[in-house]
């Protein structure tokens, strides 16, 4: 794909522009500089795919955002961008300030400055000492801000610039997230529905979450702060209760603990307070003639001495 970039009014192509490359407005491709007469080549471009581009950089000319741009056959003319030289009615600023809460002014933030037209920042920079992060030269638009520093984030609501105006945009950082689900499977690997997985943070044992699996036995995503250390108590009526072991978080990103349950076994064949008759059968009491024995209901030391004794049921 090869591009030149000339000036709207006398068509002279502008040297040091800088020019990023976008795949269908999301995937950036390539970027590169204008040479002396304008021109950009970007190899290898898809012959299909939509393309889009952001031209900036240059402290004479107003920004520019194409969308739609189609890769040319070889040896074709150049796709011709024109850009508009500044004035102070043709374009706008963009001012973020970045606060943290309970902190104040936060510098040296990273700041991401988001135009409607793609999803995904068009410019950065890093805030002053007062929090603020300026960007002249911008065409009217709508606009939104994202920033981050260490493990907080957050973003600007959206605003609309005019040429010719300021817009000014907030960001509160807040703590990141992470994501977390839980696969919970049998012992022969069959998904376990309706099982009940609660979420706990180690370093207070306080409960910070809770979901319930799918048919597959999978739960939805449940969104922690990136300072929770999490692990899981899964449970389900006829299996034992599993405690994971901790998990760390990462930032924006989503995991998967999986979960094997195993399946309660029986103490005997009776229920509780029943008798085993001695025809094999359970009852609250064993008919007259017959000798039976009661159920154990629970495991004792073994240091202790356990008599097992034969006596009339009525």
């Amino acid at each position: 794909m090869e591009l030149k970039l000339v000036d709207s009014g006398s068509r002279a192509g502008i040297q040091g522009v800088n020019v990023d490359l976008y795949l269908e407005g999301i995937q950036l491709v390539s970027n590169a500089r204008t040479n002396s007469e304008g021109g950009v080549v970007f190899a290898n471009a898809d012959r299909v795919k939509p393309y889009s581009i952001v031209a900036s950089g240059h402290p004479s000319y107003v920004m520019k955002i194409v969308s739609g741009i189609q890769s040319q056959l070889l040896n074709a003319n150049p796709i011709v961008i024109e850009l508009e030289k500044l004035t102070p009615t043709n374009s706008g600023e963009v001012a973020v300030k970045v606060t943290e809460l309970g902190a104040g002014n936060v510098k040296q933030a990273e700041v991401f400055l988001y135009n409607k037209l793609l999803a995904v920042p068009i410019v950065r920079g890093l805030t002053a000492d007062d929090g603020s992060a300026s960007f002249p030269g911008l065409p009217a638009g709508t606009y939104s801000a994202m920033a981050s520093k260490g493990l907080t984030q957050g973003r600007s609501a959206e605003g609309t610039l005019a040429a010719g105006s300021r817009l000014e945009l907030a960001v509160q950082l807040v703590l990141m997230e992470g994501g977390l689900k839980a696969r919970v499977k049998d012992a022969q690997g069959n998904g376990v529905q309706a099982a009940k997985v609660e979420y706990y943070n180690l370093l207070d044992n306080r409960k910070v979450g809770e979901a319930i699996t799918d048919v597959t036995g999978l739960t939805p995503e449940v969104k922690l702060k990136i300072n929770v250390v999490p692990y899981l108590a899964v449970s389900k009526t006829g299996f034992y209760t599993k405690r994971t072991a901790e998990t760390e978080l990462t930032p924006n990103v989503t995991k998967t603990v999986d979960v094997t349950l195993s399946r309660e076994q029986a103490m005997g064949p009776c229920s509780p307070g029943q008798a085993l008759c001695a025809n094999g059968q359970c009852a609250n009491s064993c008919g007259p003639g017959r000798r039976g024995r009661p159920k154990a209901q629970s495991l004792r030391p073994i240091w202790q001495s356990v008599r097992v004794r034969w006596q009339p049921c009525w």
